[in-house]
């Protein structure tokens, strides 16, 4: 009987065609651990630079016109910011120019005495 040996040749050939991909089975990646977020202080800011710092780092970026500014989540401009607020600056192209930053309230002193 030619069917049999003909169905039994389409179903050998199925399984080694599909064999090495259930063998070599791409693994899920592994998902990216995010960052935690490092908040710094803003120590100086008017409405063309502003300066940010933590214990061991102080940098200055500039302000342009392209600079997002947000604070608690609300696009505000650069009057809105004050010294001691807590912000995150995002560089653009340039490493010395603000492309985005995000500002929030000042600790309060129970919140500053545990970033000691």
């Amino acid at each position: 009987m030619k069917i049999p040996h003909v169905l039994s040749t389409l179903l050998l050939a199925i399984g080694i065609l599909t064999a090495p991909s259930l063998t070599y089975a791409e693994k899920p990646a592994a998902k990216a651990t995010p960052r935690p977020h490092h908040f710094f202080k803003i120590t100086d800011v008017s409405a063309t630079s502003i300066t940010i710092s933590d214990d061991k780092t102080t940098k200055t970026f500039k302000i342009d016109k392209d600079t997002e500014i947000t604070y608690k989540g609300e696009t505000v401009t650069a009057d809105k910011l004050s010294v001691g607020m807590k912000a995150t600056v995002s560089p653009g192209i340039s490493d010395d120019v603000a492309s985005r930053i995000s500002a929030s309230d000042a600790p309060k002193e129970k919140d500053a005495d545990k970033d000691k």
